[in-house]
């Protein structure tokens, strides 16, 4: 049981540098220039950035569970939910983490956007001492996303 525990909190470590690493490559390839005049599909992507068009469907897939791209019935691909949004950021007790990473609560409009992603299993409650204002409030929903099997914690076995 211990290995799995030691395995399943290495595969969450890596998982942590995923989204930022999957949103470098977006950045680097352009994504969203290609389709702010319409959207794609990642196959009519693939050409114009030079991407095979298997791996750019399985980056595109990943960011639009995570809000960045929509994706439609017919596989195509559009500017999701936070392009060109009004975003606020609020701050608990320090700027940064130890790393250098800005710590935020991201509001869109009314929306806790950071804790819709928890909610919906696509991310962890994570505090950062001393920044724990709301870390009730995301250990809450983290649990209930565990509960529902919901966003990654369909993939996860429970115990």
């Amino acid at each position: 049981m211990a290995d799995e525990d030691e395995a399943v909190a290495g595969l969450w470590a890596m998982a942590q540098l995923g989204t930022p690493m999957a949103v470098r490559v977006a950045a680097t390839l352009r994504i969203a220039d290609h389709i702010a005049t319409g959207p794609r599909t990642a196959t009519e992507l693939a050409g114009p950035v030079g991407a095979d068009p298997d791996a750019l469907e399985r980056l595109l897939r990943y960011l639009a569970v995570r809000g960045l791209f929509s994706r439609d019935e017919a596989g195509r691909y559009a500017q999701g939910r936070l392009s060109g949004a009004s975003v606020r950021l609020v701050f608990d007790a320090d700027l940064r983490d130890r790393y250098g990473r800005l710590l935020a609560y991201v509001y869109l409009g009314d929306e806790l956007f950071n804790l819709t992603l928890v909610q919906q299993g696509y991310a962890r409650a994570d505090p950062v001492p001393p920044d724990t204002r709301m870390a009730s409030v995301f250990a809450g929903a983290e649990a209930q996303a565990k509960l529902a099997d919901r966003g990654l914690w369909s993939a996860c076995p429970s115990g």
